[in-house]
Order: C-alpha cells, then structure tokens, then sequence
C-alpha cells in the first residue's frame, strides 16, 4: 500500500466522521503520523482528495447498475441484484460511501458537476428498471422517479446504522429491503387522503 493510498483512506475516514469542511489538513497530517507539508509531497490539496474519494464511490455505484439493468433477467431478479449492489458498496467501505453520499456537495464545481451528472444516470437507471418491471406486470409503480427516490433513500441509509459483524449481513440487508419494497409495490391498496 502506497503512502497516496494510505493518505486517501485517512482522508475518507476523517471527512465520514467530522465533515469535509471540519477535517483540516493539519488533522490528517495527525492522523498519519506526518506534517502537514509533507503531505503535500503526496496530494495537490484537500478537494484533490474528496474528489479522488467521491469518484471512486461514483464509479463503484454506477458501473454495477449499468451491468444489472442491461442483464436479459426478469425485473424482479434485476430489481434484487440493484439492492444487493448498491447495499454492498455502501456496506463494503462505509467511510467512502458516507463520503460518497453527504460530502459531495463540497466538490469543487467541475468536479460536482461530473459527480452529479453520474448521480443522475444512475437514478436514471433505477427509473428504467422500475419501468421495465411495470412494464412486464412485475408490479405497479405509477411514479417510478419517486420509487427510485424511496428505494435509494432506504439504501443510502444502510451505511449509518449497518455494522460488519451485526445480526444481519449486507446481502440480508438488501433483501429485506427487496421483500419490504416488492409486497408494498405489488398490493394495490388506497393510501389514505
């Protein structure tokens, strides 16, 4: 493991537990046992590294969605391996994933706009595959878009409360989610006004 690296997962466990705006350079020179200018031998600057961690979470999340939508299987089973993807990368590094998830508004603004055209496609994506199983009698969805919402809210949120060695692994937490998701989609029952 190369110092960059080591530099990059201090970063991401610093910005998880105190924000971004609340980690100074001087905090992760502590926590690595370095000056502060010596870190720059490494790193151009702090936003180098919330980009480098925000792009990393970005591509994990995406690249899978993109495998499970484009698979022939019916939606159901697709709808499941989207759970257990985006459960699995938020579970696999929580530090990063937080990150990922309630830091990157801090970007720089080319860099959050690249993030937010990546956040974009992959909810784009969970709308598709919400819409195909409509389309295939899967289950009743009249506002996919606010589905996806619901389903990536629920998802998000794993990685503030899961924990590696809990009653439940990451795989079990998606499909919970999966079965808690699917019987509310698939009864047709008024909401009351």
């Amino acid at each position: 493991m190369g110092r960059r690296h080591e530099i990059v997962e201090a970063a991401q466990t610093l910005f998880a537990e105190r924000g971004y705006h609340h980690t100074s350079m001087q905090d992760l020179g502590d926590a690595l046992g370095m000056q502060r200018g010596s870190l720059y031998a490494h790193i151009g600057s702090k936003d180098e590294l919330l980009v480098e961690i925000v792009r990393q979470a970005a591509r994990q999340f995406v690249l899978g969605m993109e495998q499970i939508v484009a698979e022939r299987a019916a939606a159901p089973l697709r709808l499941r391996a989207a759970l257990r993807h985006h459960v699995r990368v938020v579970t696999d590094n929580l530090q990063a994933s937080s990150v990922f998830l309630f830091e990157w508004r801090h970007l720089p603004p080319d860099a959050r706009l690249e993030v937010q055209e990546q956040r974009d496609h992959y909810e784009a994506l969970w709308r598709r595959l919400l819409t195909e199983g409509g389309a295939e009698g899967a289950w009743s969805v009249p506002d996919p878009a606010l589905t996806a919402t619901f389903l990536l809210s629920i998802g998000n949120w794993v990685g503030q409360w899961y924990r590696p060695n809990g009653r439940l692994s990451a795989e079990q937490v998606a499909d919970q989610i999966y079965l808690m998701a699917t019987d509310g989609i698939t009864r047709h029952q008024e909401v009351a006004r």
